[in-house]
């Protein structure tokens, strides 16, 4: 075999520390010492991880997951894990449908939940006003909250609702108010023309003072009020002006001494005095000697004043 000059004493020389005798080598095994077996080049990248040796049959199961998260090794997806962890430490699970109360108990206090309904220290907020406010009942409404694992923040929350809710509809029946009235007295107008016609003046006279004999304290007050809202004021004043008929034909009658005003008790005079006194025309007949009702009007006076204030 023909040897080239000096290569013999050369390997020789670096038999030991490498060099020629690692060329050599790898000219031995067909390389030139500077491809993927030498230290010189870069080194080809690992294979990916076999997760289908791994997995075996189960392989198919987790592929899909693999691809889409990613994963070459189990580094991968142990670090993947690792971060897990560490973001689910600080996270309150929810209850299941079969957990305990002291589960539930635990979970709503981690939301924010205080230890007792009382602890919402549900307050009156600044822009609600006093009368739509009752105490007793947000009492109530903070049990509930307790009951139903309501934070502070959420009690508070539906209270400042509430508030705003209450002063809108303030604020849209105030607006509406006129145009109510206005509708319900057309309304009312309408019923009473239809029940006395040309005669309705006068029925409205004969029911106020009815109205003024009969209803004289807050109890039958509020029941005539009870009555209203069940029958409506067209009802009322009919009934009224129905009783007012009835006495001043009782007086025709001559159903007592005193002009008629006999049958009368003191109180009832004393309504029938405050009646005619808040009457501008009654009053105006009263005080004008001149006026051709004069005399009628103040011996009427003076019958209702003996009646109310009779001697002892």
């Amino acid at each position: 075999m023909h040897k080239v000059p000096g290569f013999w004493i050369e390997f020789a020389r670096n038999a030991e520390g490498g060099g020629a005798g690692d060329a050599m080598a790898a000219a031995a095994s067909g390389g030139d010492g500077g491809g993927q077996g030498g230290g010189g080049g870069d080194s080809a990248p690992p294979p990916d991880f076999d997760w289908a040796g791994t997995l075996g049959d189960r392989h198919a199961e987790f592929a899909p997951t693999l691809t889409a998260k990613g994963w070459k090794s189990p580094v991968d997806l142990l670090s993947a894990y690792s971060a897990l962890e560490k973001d689910s430490a600080g996270r309150v699970a929810i209850p299941g449908e079969g957990a305990t109360d002291e589960e539930r108990a635990a979970f709503f206090t981690a939301l924010g939940r205080p230890a007792t309904a009382q602890d919402y220290g549900l307050a009156k907020p600044v822009d609600m006003p006093d009368a739509e406010w009752d105490g007793e009942r947000m009492g109530r409404f903070g049990d509930a909250a307790h009951a139903l694992g309501l934070s502070a923040a959420q009690a508070k929350g539906i209270i400042d609702w509430l508030a705003k809710d209450t002063n809108d509809q303030i604020a849209a029946f105030t607006a509406d108010l006129p145009k109510r009235q206005e509708a319900h007295q057309a309304k009312v107008t309408e019923g009473l023309r239809q029940a006395f016609g040309g005669d309705t003046p006068a029925a409205l006279e004969r029911a106020k003072r009815a109205y003024a004999t009969y209803v004289t304290g807050d109890a039958a007050q509020a029941g005539i009020d009870a009555l209203s809202e069940k029958v409506g004021d067209v009802e009322i004043i009919k009934m009224f002006a129905a009783i007012g008929r009835d006495i001043g034909e009782s007086r025709m009658k001559g159903g007592g001494g005193g002009g008629g005003f006999g049958a009368r008790t003191p109180d009832a005079a004393k309504a029938e005095l405050a009646t005619r006194n808040a009457d501008a025309k009654w009053l105006e007949a009263l005080y004008s000697a001149d006026h051709p009702n004069h005399a009628n009007v103040v011996a009427e006076r003076q019958r209702l004043y003996e009646m109310a204030y009779p001697a002892s």
